[in-house]
């Protein structure tokens, strides 16, 4: 099939749910305005209808990446494990959502949240082996693996270095360094593998690196000091929301 062939057919694959994809980003779009609005004011911040706004933005990229596995002819394995991810992210997103609701469990939300998100990047790796692993060499994944574990040991260790103070979550924040590096940079190099010309590939890449410069942003709102201003707030959102959105939509591909 003929590159030109490949993409008529997909257009014909999208065509019946893109409506109701285009009603999920609109919605999303929506919710994400109301809770951004929320964080970004001191008064409103810790009140659980900006909660309410959060899950109700995440719980949109999870829909559209349920769409996404059942707009398939069939649904293979490794649409299971993105489902997983973009799950785990909705459960991330409530339990740091609830940080601020119930200031006095803050820690182990946090904590809480973080494990959810690691777990997510796990599952968003076993999506991309399987779903691209025999075209991509043993050996390069091997090598993304190894300088993620090398890279996430110094950010895990280089709190005061960069301004923050990790404060009890050091390991925490090592392993799952290790595990969003691994992620991003497999996905990255699955894309640069397929020429550019995989559209899932490319998709889940940029919502990669998204999700990455998300979580940056947040290292500093969550453990630097002054670092939360109102565009720091917006942009880890923003980053963020985007991000999943372009990995669910990896599964109409």
């Amino acid at each position: 099939m003929t590159e030109k062939s490949a993409g008529s057919s997909l257009v014909l694959l999208l065509w019946p749910v893109l409506p109701i994809l285009i009603l999920f980003f609109v919605l999303m779009a929506v919710f994400c305005a109301f809770f951004l609005k929320n964080i970004i004011d001191p008064e409103r911040k810790s009140h659980i209808q900006t909660m309410y706004f959060k899950i109700s933005t995440s719980a949109c990229f999870v829909a559209a990446a349920f769409l996404g596995a059942f707009s398939r002819p069939v649904i293979e394995r490794f649409c299971l494990f993105l489902l997983a991810g973009s799950f785990s992210g909705l459960i991330g997103d409530l339990l740091l959502g609830l940080r601020y609701a119930d200031g006095e469990r803050k820690v182990s939300y946090t904590r809480g949240g973080l494990i959810a998100f690691l777990l997510g990047h796990l599952f968003y790796i076993f999506y991309m082996l399987l779903r691209f692993g025999r075209v991509f060499p043993a050996r390069t994944t091997g090598l993304i693996f190894a300088v993620s574990v090398i890279l996430g040991f110094v950010v895990g260790h280089s709190d005061r270095l960069l301004g923050l103070d990790y404060d009890g979550f050091a390991s925490l924040i090592t392993s799952y360094s290790m595990v969003i590096l691994a992620s991003t940079l497999l996905g990255i190099a699955i894309s640069i593998r397929q020429g550019f010309r995989n559209p899932a590939a490319n998709l889940f890449a940029v919502g990669a690196v998204l999700f990455l410069l998300s979580d940056l942003i947040l290292s500093g709102t969550y453990f630097g000091k002054g670092k939360d201003r109102p565009i720091d707030l917006i942009l880890n959102h923003v980053f963020y929301f985007g991000g999943q959105f372009l990995i669910a939509l990896a599964l109409f591909f």
